[in-house]
């Protein structure tokens, strides 16, 4: 902060970093009041927090059924709709656990 106290032409950005540091260290401390905690959209309207990591999403026991299924003849498209992932997350559980359907020879 002193840094950008001595290089800066407003002042008022170190009040501004000051304040958002406080509240940092305010909501990871042990008692941070429930609304420190909450995720807001821009209209300060609480939201869900989204999921995006796959590992959030499905449990192992999806990721070997997703396997499974795959082996037995599912597409990876009809994979993908069925867990709501896109079949580039199909095709990366698949690489993870080595499946791979036999090539038909012709």
């Amino acid at each position: 902060m002193e840094v950008l106290r001595y290089y800066s032409n407003q002042p008022d950005l170190l009040v501004n970093m000051r304040y958002t540091l406080g509240m940092i260290e305010l909501a990871t401390s042990d008692n941070a009041p429930r609304y420190l905690l909450t995720v807001t959209d821009a209209k300060n309207q609480p939201r869900k927090r989204a999921e995006h990591r796959l590992v959030d999403r499905l449990s192992k026991e999806d990721e070997l059924f997703i396997v499974s299924e795959y082996l037995n003849g599912t597409a990876q498209k009809v994979l993908a709709e069925k867990f709501g992932i896109v079949a580039r997350s199909v095709r990366r559980i698949l690489a993870k656990h080595g499946a791979a359907r036999p090539r038909s020879s012709r």
